[in-house]
């Protein structure tokens, strides 16, 4: 890779005003895993997080060097041109070869012989990283420039369809936030975020950041209960390594879970001697929740499913046991709904927003409305069906790309297909 393309270390000065008040910001979890599709944040520049470093141009290829076999890779389009991203990426700039083009080097860098090689050259254990020197030496194929621009059409056209089958799926996804608030009388719009507001002054708890109290009133707005009611945060952890060390234990990670997930997708399972430190062990339909300020906003909140066996679950979530009267579907869509991830969001304590924490005592007060035992079958019947809807859409798109991924790394190691 280094004999065909250059790396970038341009970065930003973030005392030098160069953007007014908030800057564009890429960061690693903006990435979608083996796609090359990004999305970009708007950060206010007093909350610049100390990663927002790197400059990037258009054409600019971007590597997460963090887990870089998961495939976080992209490449800059021109309307993101001069835009800022993480230090947590490798930028790979100025082409120095013209046997390669640059969509056939994104779609190869995102294969999975190239993702190999990113895990064998990388360091460390749950979170293996690959500095740029080992980057440089990954080994890519050239193949002739004609089988390049060929690879690519199929490539893209494959990802055309994937991304008409996720748009019809986030269509419906967003039809579920409106319908549940609808449902619950609501408010279905954004939140407004004034500038400038008052509030008495026995409303001031120890947090005085005014994100904290700027949807105080639409708070006051949901008559009904608070999330301490509805169900049991559970404190206690356990240790594998400690209670069973030689029996199995399945693992949830929040890390292995994608951004809008809708259920979880990945469940490891390992030896108790295996796994380090301690997890809160979990029960079939707890709420396991995201606590830390991003994966709130990517709505990283799912239900436990079936369990095999003893199982724990990150103690990057709060785990939520409960009530008897509560559908913990309904509930967990109901705090997916943007509403909800807003005002959670707001109540986060932190330096910066990639570090925003949501506390247990916030969660615990989160106002919640009533909603009656029917009221709850009718939910809970409809969210079944849209998810199985936008579940069948996913699985289209999945397909579609995985079966143009597969061909496209056959033909790119000379496979017969």
């Amino acid at each position: 890779l280094g004999n065909i393309i250059d790396q970038s270390n341009e970065t930003w000065d973030q005392q030098a005003h160069s953007f007014a008040t908030e800057f564009p910001y890429i960061e690693i979890s903006a990435i979608e895993l083996g796609t090359g599709d990004y999305t970009v944040e708007m950060v206010p520049i007093e909350e610049a997080p100390s990663r927002a470093k790197m400059i990037v141009h258009t054409n600019d290829i971007i590597i997460s060097t963090t887990r870089p076999h998961r495939g976080a890779v992209a490449i800059i389009k021109p309307e993101h041109d001069g835009y800022i991203a993480s230090t947590g990426f490798t930028v790979l700039r100025s082409l120095k070869s013209n046997n390669v083009t640059r969509p056939f080097l994104l779609y190869t860098l995102l294969s999975s012989p190239v993702l190999r090689q990113f895990l064998q050259r990388s360091s460390g254990g749950n979170y293996p990283a690959i500095v740029p020197d080992e980057i440089d030496k990954v080994i890519i194929p050239t193949p002739p420039t004609a089988d390049q621009e060929q690879f690519v059409d199929e490539l893209n056209s494959a990802n055309s369809i994937r991304r008409r089958h996720i748009q019809d799926a986030d269509s419906l996804f967003a039809s579920l936030d409106q319908f549940i608030l609808s449902s619950l009388h609501l408010p279905t719009t954004d939140i407004p975020k004034p500038k400038v507001f008052a509030l008495p002054l026995s409303s001031l708890s120890d947090a005085l950041n005014p994100e904290r109290y700027q949807f105080r009133s639409v708070e006051k707005s949901i008559n009904g209960t608070t999330m301490s009611t509805v169900a049991d945060i559970v404190e206690s952890k356990s240790s594998p390594s400690k209670l069973s060390p030689d029996k199995q234990w399945d693992w949830i990670r929040i890390d292995d879970l994608s951004n809008q997930p809708l259920s979880v997708e990945t469940i490891r399972t390992e030896l108790g001697s295996d796994i380090d430190g301690t997890f809160y062990q979990v029960q079939e339909n707890d709420i396991l929740l995201a606590r830390l300020g991003p994966t709130i906003q990517n709505a990283k909140f799912v239900l436990c499913p079936k369990l095999e066996r003893q199982t724990v679950a990150s103690s990057e979530f709060y785990v939520l046991r409960f009530r008897k009267g509560w559908n913990p579907l309904v509930v967990l869509w109901v705090l997916r709904t943007k509403l909800y991830r807003d005002l959670m969001y707001s109540k986060g304590r932190g330096g910066t927003p990639s570090r925003y924490r949501l506390s247990r005592e916030d969660l615990a007060a989160l106002p919640f409305p009533n909603i009656s035992q029917k009221l709850q079958g009718e939910l809970a019947a409809e969210i079944s069906n849209r998810l199985a809807e936008i579940k069948r859409l996913r699985d289209e798109a999945d397909k579609e790309w995985s079966t143009a991924k597969q061909s496209f790394e056959q033909k790119l190691l000379g496979v017969p297909g």
